[in-house]
This record gives structure tokens, C-alpha cells and sequence, in this order.
């Protein structure tokens, strides 16, 4: 069985039922609507909450005194170990796409011209995009995006 969970606004209950039933006829479902009543629905504003400050706590006073702990010479507290060595930051290059580099070059040209795009490509030593090596991406881009 499917379900569909749908919210449906109006601004009076004859509005949300038509719509319901609109809704319904696309869907295929049988037309039934619930009972609609005349009287417009009475909107209300929920209470407003107020956060009360919690109940002032008293001291607690203590008669006796802690009970001491004998100290135990057999036991042994385990050594520190040293904190882990941090690890450098490495900035993470972002490796582009051919539809990146499609799109590096459609905006450049779109600025400056198309003949300006294409007089890039003998630089990287090709004649098309398509031949554009990977490796060869990030270079691409730091240019187009100058």
C-alpha cells in the first residue's frame, strides 16, 4: 500500500476541500470530501510558553565527615600516553571534471570572446578540449578563472 503525506492550505475549510478533492481526481482516489461546515473555522493562537527560572536549591549541609581511604602502595597508576602527534593541515586541491573545465570555458568566453578561449588551447599544446589531459585540469582552470 502507498502512502502520500500532503499538506494542503486555504483560506477557509471550502478552499482546502475543493482542493483535497482536485487533488484527489488527479490521483485517481475515490471523490469522497469530509463534511464541510458553513461557519468559517475560528482560528486560534497558541500559549505563549514562559520559561520560569528553576527553584532556587539550598545548601546541604553534611554532619559527618568524608571517611578516609587507605592508600594502597601495590597500586600502580597506568602511565600517560603521550597525545597523538597532530597532523599538518593539507589543503585539498579539487580535482576538476571535463564538464568543469566545458564550463571554465564557456564563462570565459562569455567575458572575454570566444576567440580569446580558443587561443589558450596551443598553450596546453591542443586543438580541442576534449584533448585536454586530466593532470592538466587544475592548470586549465587556475587560468580560466584569472
Amino acid at each position: 500500500m502507498n502512502t502520500i503525506t500532503m499538506t494542503v492550505t486555504g483560506d477557509t475549510y471550502q478552499d482546502v476541500a475543493a482542493k483535497m478533492v482536485e487533488i484527489g481526481s488527479k490521483l485517481g482516489a475515490a471523490q469522497t470530501t469530509p463534511p464541510i461546515n458553513e461557519a468559517p473555522v475560528k482560528r486560534t493562537r497558541a500559549p505563549k510558553v514562559v520559561d520560569e527560572a528553576p527553584a532556587e536549591v539550598g545548601a546541604v549541609e553534611v554532619d559527618e565527615a568524608p571517611a578516609e581511604v587507605e592508600s594502597d602502595d601495590n597500586f600502580e597508576t597506568p602511565a600517560e600516553e603521550p597525545a597523538p602527534a597532530k597532523k599538518a593541515k593539507t589543503t585539498k586541491v579539487k580535482e576538476f571534471t571535463l564538464d568543469d573545465i566545458r564550463a571554465g570555458f564557456k564563462a570565459y568566453a562569455a567575458e572575454h570572446s570566444r576567440e580569446k578561449a580558443l587561443a589558450l588551447l596551443p598553450k596546453f599544446k591542443v586543438k580541442s578540449i576534449l584533448d585536454l589531459k586530466p593532470a592538466q585540469y587544475n592548470e586549465v582552470m587556475a587560468i580560466l578563472n584569472k
